[in-house]
């Protein structure tokens, strides 16, 4: 079964550049140029990966990243964004694309032959999702595995959905379980969905998690782990 792969970019040459360049009997390749041709090709097909530019003419790339991973969970986001940016803006920016679940972060002009590895290393690797790496500065964030402690304490949570096509925020009430320095558990009467973006306080601290697992317990609780950003 061929790869599909969805480029949303409202620079023509480098959808048609990329188009060329991966399109390969097993690989399947189909490209946006506004976020709203997106919505209608990610609302008629299921794909495996999606390189998302930041600037579109319709719509904030992060925010669409959002809509994204709300009605395609499965599809990993490749974001792509000018070099030329400046480092406060440059950082805020792979902040908020780690915040949201991007599995790569990639500045223009990028070298094809890397984006080419690494996309195939996308569409292989199954755990290629569960960290962000980012092109130039080989930085890496992986997923780490320690033993949480006993943490209890209330505190009020923010959510990122979707909802008439636009993301909102909702807000619900919480209990942490334990707590390590890469996750924390939760309980909330919210039904928290895996891969859902959360935002809280913990510990004198402000933080961003997304939901690895969830589940609901007879009582109509929601238990979740939330892996931090």
């Amino acid at each position: 079964m061929k790869k599909k792969i969805l480029i949303i970019d409202d620079d023509q040459l480098i959808l048609y550049g990329l188009q060329k360049a991966l399109r390969r009997q097993t690989i399947e390749v189909t490209t946006a140029a506004t976020a709203g041709a997106a919505m209608d090709k990610l609302c008629a097909c299921l794909y495996d990966l999606c390189l998302l530019d930041i600037h579109l003419p319709d719509y904030n790339g992060l925010e669409l990243m959002k809509a994204i991973r709300h009605i395609c969970p499965k599809t990993k986001v490749i974001i792509m964004t000018a070099s030329y940016m400046g480092d406060d803006e440059l950082s805020a920016n792979i902040k908020q694309a780690a915040e949201n679940g991007a599995c790569h972060f990639m500045t223009k002009p990028f070298d094809l032959s890397e984006v080419k590895d690494m996309i195939q290393q996308a569409l292989a690797d199954e755990d290629f999702h569960t960290g962000v790496r980012f092109t130039d500065n080989a930085f890496v964030k992986k997923t780490r595995k320690l033993q949480r402690s006993p943490h209890s304490q209330g505190m009020k949570i923010a959510m990122t959905v979707l909802g008439e096509g636009e993301t909102q925020r909702r807000y619900a009430s919480a209990r942490s379980v334990d707590i390590s320095n890469s996750g924390i558990g939760l309980l909330t009467r919210y039904p928290l969905q895996v891969k859902q973006i959360v935002s809280f306080r913990a510990n004198r601290a402000d933080k961003t998690g997304i939901v690895v697992w969830s589940t609901m317990q007879e009582n109509n609780t929601c238990r979740a782990g939330v892996r931090f950003a």
